[in-house]
């Protein structure tokens, strides 16, 4: 969630303030080791090979380290200060707090949770701890014994920053509307500039259909600064369902512009202009928003962009294959629940950051592990593509039909291999029994039907590209250079 994070306390103290805000803290313990902390670190920095005194030997330097990695965003070395620092000075639930925040960042949320749950046990007055650690049960899914938590960090602080805020949030979770809309309440009235606050008031209106303080909330979020796809697609649905379709068609187009992925903005253009006589533009939308609805997405960790909890799984296994902790990664990926092999999983993963050879290496121990395997003989005929072997490449895709003739994966590597052999037809054909959500494919399609002339299909295929690799800068940048050269 959205908070103000403890290393900018400096830009936004000075001499005059100070002391006033730390009497507005009532975990004021934890402030003045925080403030101690940086202040050993800066006179640390300043006196660089100056004699040490016993007295700033003695000194936790580890958990000053560890703090100055957390300003750096620099997680891993922050994760071993802080980890030293506890081996010296055990019980200190201030390192616990910051550790738990570094292996959050980090991707290793279930080693944040237990290290949040030992700051709280170590200090359970703290309602700064409790409040980070509702934070974490709410992203991890369990928002009902969240809130509690959320709730208990206010009852003891009714200060901490953003806390009507992720009370506000954790609701929202739980489909609690009343109290969701309640606590964003607060949360705006506490600070009227909060974008999120608005916007999600906004969102709970809208659930509700009260357009008029829908649009109202939309409008107070544009103009504390969140301009994205989001807010602009939820303005435009309150103005078109309060009968305003030319100004909600401004709107929606610039949603599109900013989050092409904003599939129902197509659905709602289509009613807009229709209702305004432009049929023809009308259509198109409507056929786009069609065309999505028909595809599928690859069962990956590439259709995992909509949900943050995945994404951050996702981005947490990819960090430790940077690391080279190939077997810790390997573990995760077999706490996945849908039937995959992990190898699969992991194959797929090595793919997507373009490391072939491991890709390759992983999915032949899936596949030795079962011969039928049909998303590791996939994965494996992609790696072959992507390495240039077609012939091999094209061997395991029609291993893969032959065992299951409607595989999506199959159905799109063979329109893969079919379009760089310059087959734009039966390329097509093939690509478009798939239903792939691919961007990368979806191209390919783009691309096939310009060829063949059919530039309507292209039209569509395009926007499919432009809304399911909406955050893929290499598709999009392939897209704008074939669309002119046609």
């Amino acid at each position: 969630m959205p908070r103000k994070n403890w290393w900018y306390i400096w830009e936004d103290c000075n001499v005059g303030t100070i002391a006033e805000d730390l009497r507005a803290i009532s975990d004021i313990g934890r402030t003045i080791m925080l403030l101690a902390s940086l202040l050993s670190l800066f006179l640390a920095v300043e006196t660089v090979g100056a004699d040490t005194s016993p007295q700033k030997r003695e000194q936790d330097t580890d958990f000053a380290k560890g703090v100055k990695n957390l300003q750096q965003q620099n997680w891993q070395e922050a994760i071993a200060n802080f980890r030293k620092s506890l081996k010296s000075h055990p019980g200190h639930a201030d390192a616990f707090f910051y550790l738990a925040q570094a292996y959050y960042q980090n991707g290793e949320v279930t080693e944040a949770l237990t290290t949040i749950a030992e700051a709280a046990r170590l200090d359970p007055e703290s309602g700064e701890i409790k409040q980070k650690y509702g934070e974490y049960i709410c992203e991890a899914g369990r928002c009902s014994r969240g809130v509690q938590m959320l709730l208990e960090a206010r009852r003891r602080n009714p200060k901490l920053d953003h806390i009507d805020f992720d009370v506000g949030m954790a609701y929202y979770r739980l489909s609690n509307l009343e109290e969701a809309t309640h606590n964003l309440g607060l949360a705006l009235a506490h600070e009227p500039t909060n974008g999120e606050a608005a916007f999600f008031l906004a969102e709970c209106y809208s659930i509700r259909a009260d357009w008029p303080r829908a649009e109202e909330m939309y409008r107070r979020a544009v103009a504390a600064g969140k301009q994205d796809g989001s807010t602009y697609y939820g303005l435009g649905r309150a103005l078109l369902l309060q009968d305003r379709p030319e100004a909600a068609v401004a709107l929606l187009e610039e949603a599109l512009i900013l989050d092409p992925s904003l599939v129902e903005c197509h659905f709602l253009m289509a009613r807009a202009l229709r209702s305004l006589g432009r049929n023809e533009e009308a259509e198109r939308h409507l056929k786009i928003f069609q065309a999505v609805h028909q595809v599928t997405p690859f069962p990956t960790a590439e259709s995992q962009e909509a949900n943050p909890d995945e994404k951050a799984f996702w981005e947490g296994c990819q960090r430790l294959l940077e690391q080279g902790k190939e077997h810790q990664a390997i573990e995760r990926l077999s706490s996945v629940n849908g039937g995959q092999h992990p190898y699969d999983l992991l194959g797929a993963l090595y793919y997507s950051m373009g490391r072939l050879d491991d890709a390759q290496r992983t999915l032949k121990i899936a596949i030795q592990s079962d011969s039928r395997d049909l998303d590791a003989l996939a994965w494996l005929g992609r790696t072959k593509l992507a390495k240039g072997a077609l012939a091999e490449a094209e061997l395991n895709f029609r291993q893969v039909l032959a065992m299951d003739s409607q595989n999506q994966l199959g159905a799109a590597g063979m329109g893969r291999v079919r379009h760089t052999q310059q087959q734009w037809a039966e390329s097509a054909a093939w690509i478009e029994r798939s239903k792939t959500r691919d961007p990368a494919t979806l191209l390919d399609l783009c691309d096939d039907y310009l060829k063949l002339g059919r530039k309507d299909d292209a039209e569509i295929a395009a926007a499919l590209v432009r809304s399911f690799g909406a955050g893929d800068m290499v598709v999009q940048s392939a897209l704008e250079k074939l669309l002119p050269s046609h």
